[in-house]
């Protein structure tokens, strides 16, 4: 008994090692992103506003597409050391949909600065992202 309570808390202090470290190693993305959208089915190109603000080892922020109204990020969450996730809820037409986006953080010497990825809504349609930090 004792010999599996030492083990059970020796796993869990990997655990919290382990999730303590991803969060270091992520990089700061707080701030105003701004960039395009595409919308596959459509010619559209959209302009999107993404605000992330950290507090503690999560963020949290707003996003605006094209002429909607700014809504929250829900469910914003850090994937990998270089990946992370969110969800929000758009007014399309007279339906708020769901919307959930997957971003890489990329810093690289050609490409820049940059987050890029892809949404998909609980319609179907999906697309993607490419945003840079606001100058």
């Amino acid at each position: 008994m004792k010999r599996a309570t030492i083990l059970f808390l020796a796993l869990l202090f990997v655990g919290f090692a382990a999730v303590a470290l991803l969060a270091q190693q992520f990089p700061d993305i707080s701030g105003t992103w701004v960039g395009d959208t595409d919308f596959p089915n459509t010619q559209e190109i959209d302009h999107v506003t993404l605000v992330l603000k950290k507090a503690g080892d999560s963020y949290s922020g707003t996003i605006t597409v094209a002429t909607a109204k700014e809504v929250a990020l829900e469910n914003v969450k850090i994937e990998d050391e270089d990946t992370f996730s969110f969800a929000f809820r758009m007014l399309v037409g007279k339906e708020t949909v769901k919307v959930t986006a997957k971003l890489d953080v990329l810093n690289d010497k050609v490409m820049g600065h940059k987050l890029l990825g892809a949404w998909t809504m609980e319609t179907g349609e999906y697309g993607s992202f490419d945003l840079e930090p606001k100058k």
